[in-house]
């Protein structure tokens, strides 16, 4: 997620936009697969530089020598988990699913050439890439963490109704995944740094392990929601 994801959405449109005839499907494919692949083997090859640093070395060594996983922390930390599983799961019950089905209402021909599914995509992650680098000024501590996540659950009907048709005006549809992806990357990311809060200093190396946890249930809870209630709901 993040910058990384916004990267990738920009190469999708670049490739697409490289092949811009509706029957350069398969050619503008390969050529977005062949740019991410060589974009992977330059992240892979520094971070083999990067790993092979002595003061990389060093803090790898510290970290494992500190990271001991405390279940007593459990009750400290609980509650601002749920918030962190909670937020991702908000997340994931409409992207990517419900998301790319919301139609374009003002620009019909944008539907079947198939830019309208990566405007909005493009637009979740550089709006979620934004949120994220919006962390740094706090709106909320680990205790008053849910005043962001709970209100979040109203973003779930806002996209179900613009995939519905009952909000028909692309102005909404993209406003709508904007403040998705905005909350996403800030909300999330809030909730994950604000759980250090939760322990003492000598506490806070296994928190990750925690808010691990709590981002891998949430995009899990999320998503299997998304796939039952997309059945239920026909979209």
């Amino acid at each position: 997620m993040g910058w990384a994801l916004f990267v990738s959405a920009l190469y999708r449109v670049a490739t697409k936009a490289f092949f811009y005839s509706t029957d350069s499907v398969v050619p503008a494919t390969m050529l977005y697969f062949a740019v991410t692949v060589a974009t992977v083997a330059g992240g892979l090859f520094a971070y083999v530089q990067l790993h092979r640093l002595s003061i990389t070395q060093r803090c790898i060594h510290q970290a494992h020598a500190s990271q001991v996983v405390d279940l007593s922390m459990w009750p400290k930390l609980w509650f601002n988990e749920c918030m962190v599983a909670l937020s991702f799961g908000i997340t994931y019950v409409v992207y990517p699913g419900v998301l790319t089905t919301i139609p374009s209402y003002n620009f019909p021909a944008s539907n079947a050439n198939g830019w309208w599914p990566l405007v909005l995509m493009t637009t979740f992650a550089g709006c979620e890439a934004v949120g994220r680098s919006c962390v740094r000024w706090r709106l909320a501590t680990h205790d008053t963490i849910w005043k962001l996540v709970v209100p979040r659950l109203l973003l779930i009907p806002l996209i179900v109704c613009a995939a519905k048709g009952v909000l028909t005006h692309d102005a909404i549809s993209v406003l709508s995944v904007a403040l998705v992806g905005w909350s996403n990357g800030y909300v999330g990311t809030l909730a994950v740094v604000v759980t250090n809060d939760c322990v003492d200093d000598h506490e806070q190396s296994v928190t990750g392990m925690f808010a691990s946890l709590g981002i891998n249930v949430g995009i899990l809870a999320g998503a299997t929601v998304s796939v039952i209630a997309a059945r239920v709901v026909g979209l």
